[in-house]
């Protein structure tokens, strides 16, 4: 369910086409496979990664501030 959700999301960014199971169709897939081999290779979009190291920044400033 967590992989539907990120496929999702990462769909509505435009990374990729997703199509959904309820969808699925050998015509559906091959148009779409089709779609993806005429794409630019580079999103526009870039997707950040660099979620643990901005979670320790995060973590670090709050145990640094004052207890109120």
């Amino acid at each position: 369910q967590e992989q539907l959700i990120r496929a999702r999301k990462l769909a509505t960014m435009g990374i990729f086409d997703l199509v959904e199971q309820s969808e699925l169709t050998p015509e559906r897939l091959m148009a779409a496979v089709t779609k993806a081999l005429q794409r630019d290779a580079h999103p526009t979009t870039a997707v950040d990664l660099d979620g643990l190291p901005r979670i320790r920044r995060r973590v670090q400033a709050l145990i640094e501030q004052p207890a109120r």
